[in-house]
């Protein structure tokens, strides 16, 4: 299953929705007794997400039941990245995925900000998705929560230019601390491309201030980013990161 990136002005709006609303996971399903975990996530994707499940499962089982043995993978870049992550959370739980031996996986590239940091790591989440991140990506670090902040330091920044620091500072301080809980990651395992490490999805809690944050999240630099590291990885013998 593939799901495209922002190409029309309803996907605009789908990004745009940057209010959080409750979503209910597990901590895992390598256990007999699953222990609930409540959450939020991006609005705008889990309502596309959920869109996508009425419109498909059907059709996917019916697919897989005609094919045994073949896994269902999910993937998708940017706005697609994330409906794809929350619609392998959706599935992964489901019972037409988990009565039988079919492996279910997410991939995300350029993937947005989903999850809350209570579910963005999860052994659950972490085993169903995997999040790719090229550099210095903002859509990777932006969210309400992160804008929120930015916001706020860069107008510290001019009222230390006009005097106005010390009732400020306390103002920005408290709006910070209330952003925070509207930060939301990228979900599942990082693979955090061009330093090749896997990261910890809240550490992709700051936009940084580059001048490629914007142009490095196109598809065709994470095209040629795989494409290098999957050259790489074949010359050194070694494990498929993105893979296993």
């Amino acid at each position: 299953v593939s799901i495209r990136g922002t190409m029309q002005v309803r996907d605009i709006l789908t990004d745009l929705v940057c209010e959080q609303t409750s979503f209910e996971s597990v901590e895992s399903d390598d256990v007999t007794d699953f222990v609930q975990v409540q959450g939020k996530v991006h609005k705008g994707f889990l309502e596309s997400a959920m869109y996508l499940s009425v419109e498909l499962l059907g059709t996917v089982v019916t697919a897989l039941n005609a094919n045994p043995g073949f896994s269902v993978f999910i993937c998708g870049h940017s706005l697609g990245g994330g409906v794809a992550s929350l619609l392998t959370l959706i599935w992964a739980r489901k019972e037409a995925f988990r009565s039988r031996s079919t492996r279910i996986r997410g991939l995300a590239y350029g993937a947005p900000c989903s999850v809350c940091p209570d579910l963005a790591s999860t052994p659950f989440t972490r085993k169903y998705v995997t999040s790719i991140v090229l550099d210095d990506d903002f859509v990777s670090r932006l969210s309400l929560g992160s804008a929120t902040e930015s916001f706020m330091h860069a107008i510290k920044l001019g009222q230390e230019k006009t005097g106005c620091l010390q009732r400020h500072t306390e103002i920005a301080n408290e709006i910070v601390s209330e952003a925070e809980e509207l930060k939301l990651y990228p979900a599942g395992q990082v693979f955090h491309l061009m330093h090749n490490s896997t990261r910890d999805p809240t550490s992709f809690s700051r936009i940084n201030i580059s001048s490629s944050m914007f142009t490095v999240h196109m598809p065709n630099r994470y095209y040629d980013e795989i494409k290098k590291l999957k050259a790489e990885v074949y010359e050194n013998n070694k494990v498929d990161l993105l893979v296993d």
